[in-house]
């Protein structure tokens, strides 16, 4: 066989996704979820929306990992978010949701790029919608803080990111993005988060902050028990941001009826101190019927009444997911 033959035939094993023997391991996996659904809302400024729409954000993603050897892998993930109702991708950002690339071994997870902030998966943790879709008690879990331009909302870019292995049911996940030269205060802040998480058998407790800068700061504190009919879930979260404050409590409850069937409920209030004094509260109930492990139909009903406006605002969904 010819050198250049010999060249040929290691391009066709590669395509062919053999590997030779001195090669690691790999694997790439293709996911997602598309939600859409008929959502109508009575709006608290009067008048009423019909609209085709989702409960959970839909994604596409492509993750991989490479065994390295020695109990050492090389990950990354690149996820997307587009509008399944119109095929368009979200805001200008080709992998809006996340882009990241890392190492893990026995020391944890080690990884670099943009993701979600600790503080927020520590926050939608409680949640039984995810803080997902209008359904979600998203203002009451983050006290205002994510959806709030001074904490450069639920994802942190340019960050690096350390997931401690779990020791004792305890797990640390800390996190840190440079301004990069950016701004002192918005989106461009430097900016640093963090979790401490413990679970053991039923009972799962986190606490969590969010920092940018010195005039932007959020903590919680999330506590969940697990009954088997059903668990409770507890939450108290408090925002200080450039101009405003609050606090906000979360009670809600995921309930597993039969094998195919949830029933989830939530209940938050948001105590606003800043001058606009927009306290609000929430109440929403859900049911999800799985058609198979990927995919569910879902309802949800939610009635939020906020300060200051004429009336309470009604939601009514009613959809599908699948996810991939």
């Amino acid at each position: 066989m010819t050198k250049q033959h010999a060249k040929h035939a290691w391009v066709l094993l590669l395509l062919a996704g053999v590997s030779a023997p001195t090669m690691a391991q790999s694997n790439l996996s293709i996911n997602g979820v598309v939600d859409q659904g008929v959502r109508h809302t009575s709006l608290a400024s009067g008048g009423s929306l019909t609209e085709v729409s989702k409960n959970w954000d839909n994604r596409l993603g492509f993750t991989g990992t490479e065994d390295l050897g020695g109990g050492l892998k090389a990950f990354f993930g690149l996820e997307m978010g587009f509008s399944a109702d119109t095929g368009t991708l979200n805001g200008n950002l080709a992998f809006d949701r996340y882009s990241r690339v890392g190492l893990s071994g026995s020391f944890g997870e080690f990884f670099l790029g943009r993701f979600y902030s600790p503080a927020h998966v520590a926050a939608a943790m409680v949640d039984p919608w995810g803080v997902e879709g209008p359904a979600g008690n998203f203002k009451y879990t983050n006290a205002n803080a994510f959806a709030n331009g001074n904490l450069g909302g639920v994802r942190m870019s340019n960050s690096v990111q350390y997931v401690s292995p779990t020791m004792g049911g305890f797990t640390l996940w800390l996190a840190a993005a440079p301004s990069e030269g950016g701004a002192t205060t918005g989106v461009n802040s430097s900016r640093t988060s963090g979790s401490l998480k413990y679970s053991s058998g039923p009972i799962t407790i986190t606490t969590a902050f969010d920092r940018a800068d010195a005039d932007n700061r959020f903590w919680l504190v999330n506590g969940s028990y697990d009954f088997g009919a059903f668990d409770v879930r507890l939450h108290y979260s408090a925002s200080k941001l450039a101009g405003s404050s609050g606090s906000s409590w979360l009670a809600a409850s995921n309930i597993p009826v039969t094998a195919s069937n949830v029933l989830m409920v939530g209940y938050g209030k948001y105590d606003d101190k800043g001058p606009a004094n927009a306290d609000s509260s929430k109440f929403t109930v859900g049911a999800k019927h799985y058609l198979s492990r990927r995919t569910n139909l879902y309802l949800n009903v939610a009635s939020e009444g906020i300060n200051g406006m004429p009336h309470r605002q009604t939601m009514s969904e009613v959809g599908i997911t699948h996810s991939f």
